[in-house]
């Protein structure tokens, strides 16, 4: 009877220490690699605050002459290994199978309003310049650059100016540049010895410099470009509506704007992929409101997240059926969201959904995209009016 109660006891040890052994071991490597995770944050934390932006644990986000964005990711991770390095993105831990790859940071300079060329300039890796490749006659660019762009005669005209040499002269430098209709971008990284950008401040604030200086040159080179067909065609349009809808039209940058509602507004065209074109409506709020909310319809063409990057945020229930079978919703600080969102602020919100493919709500600034190029008065004034009711709903609950 002892022998048995001994065999009992022994399989019993076993399959507790079978158990146990394991998140034993995961403890052990969360308690070692813990105080390493902090220590980069902090140092991710104090170099934002340092370069005058703010953070989250992915991303450093801010102005600097031009919006600016600085986030890192993970590349080049090959399976065979267990990565026990986990990457916060949407709220949830990303732990990927396979051995751990580099770590790249990228800074950007956001361009406001868009270029609308289709453009798409990257470094030349080859040796030979890519045959497809657009020409400028700039010799230095063409040499360091692949250049591709929608509007081909367009894009050739914005770098026959001094702005191909800046853009060279970066690349001589050492910067992994690229632009797109969208940012321009520096991508830092690649070797064990520059993966924590962030220890090295005066590295980060010159790429953002470099950025900001490029991106700056292609606004003010876009500014000079002539009209295209179909930008004379918008043009025209919002002449004939601009005074009704209280707005001023800006021929050089096919945009209106002027003050709605008592905040800066701004109307522009931009065109997502190849053809669809979208009216994006912008307004400025009185304050931050202290929360973030991403709403993109589903089934149609993302403008949101391959501008923004990384960030920390959420798959966030607003409890509102109908937005919620249209959109993927993603936010950040949701109970400050679920505060703002008042009935009659959800009222108009509701109302926008309608028409909207996206909403943006960051910071300072209240976005929208609405399919095609609105040229109509009144279907003009029907969404500014309606993100202004939505703006004067929330703001009383917002702190200042």
């Amino acid at each position: 009877m002892s022998s048995d109660t001994s065999s009992l006891s022994i399989l019993v040890v076993v399959i507790a220490a079978m158990i146990l052994v394991p998140f034993i071991f995961i403890g052990a490597v969360v308690l070692i690699a813990l105080p390493a995770v902090r220590r980069r944050r902090r140092h991710w934390q104090t170099t934002a605050a340092s370069l005058g932006l703010q953070s989250d644990p992915l991303c450093m986000y801010g102005h600097r002459g031009l919006p600016v964005r600085i986030f890192w990711t993970n590349e080049g991770q090959s399976t065979g290994e267990m990565n026990m390095e986990g990457a916060v993105l949407m709220g949830r831990y990303d732990v990927r199978g396979g051995r751990a790859g580099l770590r790249y940071t990228y800074c950007r300079a956001l361009l406001e309003p868009p270029l609308r060329l289709g453009l798409s300039v990257a470094r030349n890796s080859g040796a030979v310049t890519d045959s497809s490749s657009i020409r400028t006659g700039h010799s230095s660019f063409d040499n360091a650059f692949t250049l591709g762009a929608r509007e081909g005669p367009q894009a050739q005209r914005l770098f026959l100016s001094t702005l191909a040499d800046d853009l060279a002269l970066a690349a001589q430098s050492g910067w992994q540049l690229s632009v797109t209709d969208w940012f321009v971008e520096i991508r830092i990284g690649g070797d064990y010895s520059s993966q924590f950008t962030e220890r090295n401040p005066a590295l980060l604030h010159a790429a953002l410099d470099t950025v900001v200086h490029c991106g700056q040159r292609l606004l003010e080179a876009r500014r000079s470009l002539p009209a295209t067909v179909s930008e004379q065609s918008i043009i025209a349009g919002w002449k004939r509506c601009a005074p009704r809808v209280g707005l001023r039209l800006d021929h050089s940058q096919a945009m209106l704007s002027g003050t709605h509602g008592g905040m800066q507004a701004e109307v522009y065209p931009d065109c997502v992929g190849q053809q669809e074109w979208r009216t994006i409506f912008r307004l400025r709020l009185p304050r931050p409101v202290g929360f973030k909310l991403y709403l993109s319809r589903k089934g149609t063409a993302d403008r949101v997240w391959p501008v923004r990057g990384k960030q920390v945020i959420e798959i966030t229930q607003l409890a509102d059926p109908i937005i919620e079978q249209a959109f993927d919703v993603c936010a950040n600080m949701g109970n400050a969201l679920l505060q703002a969102l008042t009935p009659e602020a959800r009222q108009e919100l509701q109302r926008l959904s309608y028409r909207a493919s996206d909403v943006v709500i960051e910071d300072d600034k209240f976005e929208a995209s609405v399919p095609g190029v609105l040229t109509e008065p009144d279907q003009l004034q029907e969404i500014l009016n309606t993100m202004a009711a939505m703006v004067s709903a929330m703001m009383p609950t917002v702190s200042r």
